[in-house]
């Protein structure tokens, strides 16, 4: 069997015990998870090979001090015996993982424990300690290694009692005391190990409730130091606070522990009176805080702080703010959010990053008030994994995206684009990527994007983040608004209406972030339209910014000038070029292109000298505004090849060549139905119950029919005289069987 510790191969049975798992080993012996004859699993310690004596006498310690104890936290003595010459016992089996080992996970993930748990796990260590020191046997070794405790705290087992003292032990041993073990000492027994007093144990309790809740020691030394610079640190200088190292400890708790770490053996308390005043401060604080007594998820820490004009202070944690400066992610901060919008809207210069950092603000907003209004909190590691997606969910795009990929399809859209997604965040060159596989959660957020992961999705995280009202359109819809200048912003009734419910049918423990729609009378209409109203918000920014015509010819012709740019055997630069670049970057090099028509194209751009409509139609009518007519208008549109940039390229030589112009002073603009979703959502019609919904229902339908209205068909050109302009217009309209309104209401002009 494989050693999972090592990779090596594990030995066959012990005697009569079959090794399934060695789970560590200790200063004099190995510790292996093994199942008896009637398959009842059990943890058996056996010798080290080439042992010496005082390992041995441990060794014996061990078992005469579990034969002595009887306690809840302390393993129960099974068996003992002789294997190979090495003694060996066995004892009951402690459910969870040590504490080393989460701490260790903790540091990872810059995470701490909460209060309550760590509260709650020294509780049941002062208890067991209680238990010994009543019978008189000391411990002497109490340790994160040597408390096993389960994530819920509903098992908590301190083990190793190899260094214990007590009447009638079989040795006692000196101990030899290493740094980690010193770490957990106070200062007379760092002076003498030899010493016993019971309220050592009682201090190694309270440095382990400090690492647990701090991920530092209270008194720490280097590498190069030894116990004398640590006593001596002990002795001049004084306990930082815990709750100066973590704000979210209370006093009381920061104060308790720095009883228990009390340099003055005799001023410690005992583990007895210990254990009440930690109970009775559990207590206090559940009350107090509504606080379950035992709380298994990790309490979060937020040491880094990011001022944002629109959500005001945005607190992140540590392993989030290094996701930040990654270079795949800070790339975003050259990304404008609104593109060409500038050009209208002169405020609309913030970026994909500020956006990412406010979808992750807005996003656990929604799971803070799920919380408020349920009483249920989520677990932390759902809630790192929500902000973390949040984060890093628009890091694949490109400079001008929505332009260059959703309307213009030069490039593949960015959340489809599997080289690009390859590239910038699953590669092992991927800076984010690697440090996301760092951690369990990042490992999960990196499977949102990976198409071939095999890890189990959380499918109300996606939800969370973009759905319909999801944290991605609550956040733009506001910011894009603040920095356009416009009103248009999301009615916070919106996120009141958030439940975590089941699927209807409910099946496999599947869940939804789900608007609910009901009240204490049945359906209410304020809740239906505290929906609708983000759909509206969404559609007013599409109608005033999104689709401005003024933005559209920008975005129309910097996509000819990137298709001149990488067109051809030598292209200029390619899409992975694009990709490290921002906007001003991308005008700039094409303004300094070998081709003509490309850099003049760029110049024009750089000074906003736009191209005018020669033609402009809706796609539809309004009597055409529905799905049938949609669908049958965009195969037209596909069979013309207008979504297509190569088509579109000959299309725009046909209509020159018709009009008797430069194909290069003609520009072909039609993308999709602006803004244009199939709407899917979750929502609550019913108590415990989400229901699906789509683009048929109400109000999904009425702005469906909003969106279609926006559909519009542009050329775009350079041309100002009249005879060329006005041929240019009609060919458009033999085309496309479209109605020009530029012919018809000429005051189309005024918007440029």
């Amino acid at each position: 069997m494989p050693d999972s510790d090592t990779g090596t191969t594990l030995m066959g049975p012990i005697s009569e015990y079959g090794v399934l798992e060695r789970l560590g080993s200790g200063s004099f012996g190995e510790t292996f998870r093994v199942a008896g004859p009637d398959g009842t699993e059990y943890a058996l310690k056996l010798l080290r090979p080439g042992a010496d004596s005082d390992a041995r006498l441990r060794f014996r310690n061990e078992i005469w001090a579990l034969k002595a104890l009887d306690h809840r936290v302390i393993p129960k003595f099974v068996d003992e015996g002789i294997y190979e010459g090495r003694p060996y016992l066995v004892e009951s089996l402690a459910r969870g993982k040590p504490l080393r080992k989460q701490l260790e996970e903790q540091r990872r993930e810059y995470s701490a424990s909460s209060q309550m748990r760590v509260l709650s796990i020294t509780i049941a260590v002062l208890d067991a300690l209680a238990h010994m020191h009543e019978r008189g046997i000391l411990h002497r070794d109490v340790k994160d290694d040597n408390i096993i405790a389960t994530q819920s705290v509903s098992h908590v087992s301190l083990i190793d009692f190899g260094d214990c003292k007590g009447p009638g032990q079989p040795a006692d041993v000196p101990s030899l005391w290493n740094v980690g073990a010193a770490r957990y000492s106070p200062p007379d027994k760092l002076e003498h190990p030899t010493h016993a007093h019971a309220t050592h144990d009682v201090f190694a309790v309270g440095v382990t409730g400090y690492l647990l809740l701090t991920n530092c020691y209270p008194w720490d030394i280097s590498q190069s130091e030894d116990v004398g610079h640590l006593r001596q640190r002990m002795e001049t200088e004084p306990l930082k606070p815990i709750s100066d190292r973590n704000s979210l400890v209370s006093h009381e708790v920061s104060d308790f522990f720095a009883t228990l770490l009390q340099l003055n053996d005799d001023a410690r308390p005992t583990a007895s009176a210990a254990k009440t005043l930690c109970e009775k401060l559990r207590g206090d604080l559940s009350a107090r805080l509504a606080e379950p007594a035992i709380s298994g998820g990790r309490q979060i820490i937020f040491p880094r702080v990011i001022r944002d004009p629109l959500h005001g202070d945005i607190r992140l944690t540590e392993f989030e703010w290094q996701v930040l400066n990654c270079r795949e992610v800070q790339r975003l901060r050259w990304l404008r959010q609104l593109g060409f919008s500038n050009l209208v809207y002169p405020g609309a210069e913030h970026t994909r990053l500020h956006h990412s950092i406010g979808t992750m603000y807005v996003a656990d907003k929604i799971l803070r008030q799920i919380e408020d209004i349920t009483g249920r909190p989520f677990d932390a590691e759902e809630r790192l994994m929500a902000r973390l997606y949040s984060l890093v969910h628009d890091v694949t795009h490109i400079c001008y995206g929505h332009t260059l990929e959703d309307e213009l399809g030069i490039f593949e859209r960015h959340d489809r684009n599997h080289r690009r997604l390859d590239r910038l965040l699953l590669s092992d060159k991927s800076q984010v990527g690697n440090l996301l596989r760092s951690t369990d959660y990042g490992r999960e957020v990196l499977a949102y994007f990976d198409p071939s992961s095999t890890i189990q999705r959380h499918g109300h995280i996606r939800e969370l983040i973009e759905g319909p009202t999801g944290a991605d359109v609550l956040d733009y819809i506001d910011r894009d608004s603040y920095f356009c200048g416009l009103d248009h912003r999301v009615d916070s009734a919106i996120f009141r209406q958030y439940r975590l419910v089941q699927a209807k049918p409910a099946g496999l423990g599947e869940r939804h972030i789900a608007p609910r729609l009901f009240g204490t009378h049945g359906v209410r209409l304020d809740a239906e339209f505290a929906i609708e109203s983000v759909f509206l918000e969404r559609f007013a920014l599409f109608l005033k910014v999104y689709t401005h015509p003024a933005k559209t010819a920008a975005g129309a012709m910097l996509g000819k000038a990137v298709v001149q740019a990488t067109a051809g055997r030598s292209p200029e630069f390619d899409e992975r070029h694009i990709e490290w670049i921002g906007d001003s970057a991308l005008l700039s090099r094409l303004a300094e292109s070998r081709r003509g028509a490309c850099k003049k194209m760029a110049e024009r751009l750089l000074f906003r000298e736009l191209f005018k409509a020669a033609f402009r139609a809706p796609a539809l009518s309004p009597e055409q505004r529905h799905h049938d007519q949609y669908t049958i208008r965009l195969e037209k549109f596909d069979k013309l090849g207008l979504f297509d940039p190569e088509r579109r390229a000959a299309a725009e030589r046909e209509l020159a060549r018709t009009a008797g112009v430069d194909s290069a002073e003609v520009v072909l603009y039609c993308s999709q139905p602006p803004g244009l979703q199939k709407i899917v959502q979750y929502v609550e019609q019913r108590p415990g119950a989400a229901e699906l919904r789509n683009e048929i229902h109400r109000p999904y339908l009425r702005t469906f029919e909003r969106h279609l209205a926006l559909w519009t068909v542009y050329l775009f050109t350079s041309v100002d005289s009249a005879g060329p302009f006005s041929r240019l217009g009609e060919a458009s309209e033999a085309l496309f069987g479209l109605k020009n309104e530029v012919l018809i209401n000429r005051r189309q002009g005024l918007l440029f």
